[in-house]
């Protein structure tokens, strides 16, 4: 886990496949070579905020674009964390089996969609559909802690929250 000590930046001409990326004002994220970056709208260097030797995958901004929530492989199974947009110790959310590894477009177990408007949970998608291993549905994970909460979809592959967080909208 990457401490606020140890970002480093992205030298120039490393950036060949920049994945999931994310806006939040002023500030882009984005995944590079399996670690989250963050790097400023208007250009310049990118600061690597994670480096553990698991896949870090689909970092979203809160909505102060002072929180990042993103999806971590750190001890063998896929979980939630939040880090500061900053850098600085990722937060684990999430303490729930994940489905391991799934065949190709298989997706992915612990994919963060989105946050609520009010930045107090993330959206995820967790595999937890019983009759279909491969089945997704969606929950709110609190970032203060405590347990995940199904939303009223039986299913779904992506998705994301109306910006008022009342409606959900999603690919079956």
């Amino acid at each position: 886990l990457t401490g606020s000590s140890l970002v480093q930046a992205m030298p120039a001409g490393n950036s060949r496949l920049l994945r999931f990326p994310d806006i939040c004002g002023e500030s882009i994220t984005f995944v590079q070579g399996g670690d989250i970056y963050w790097v400023p709208a208007a250009g310049g260097s990118a600061l690597r905020l994670t480096s553990h030797a698991g896949q870090e995958l689909y970092p979203k901004f809160s909505p102060d674009c002072r929180s990042i929530g993103f999806s971590a492989e750190y001890d063998g199974t896929r979980q939630v964390y939040v880090i500061p947009a900053a850098g600085g110790e990722p937060r684990q959310l999430t303490w729930y089996n994940d489905l391991g590894p799934q065949p190709v477009r298989g997706g992915t177990d612990y994919r963060v969609l989105d946050w609520t408007p009010d930045g107090k949970n993330l959206l995820v998608r967790a595999n937890r559909v019983a009759t279909y291993d491969r089945g997704g549905r969606p929950y709110l994970v609190p970032v203060a802690g405590g347990m995940e909460t199904p939303l009223a979809v039986p299913e779904t592959g992506g998705g994301m929250l109306s910006p008022d967080g009342k409606t959900y909208v999603y690919t079956p």
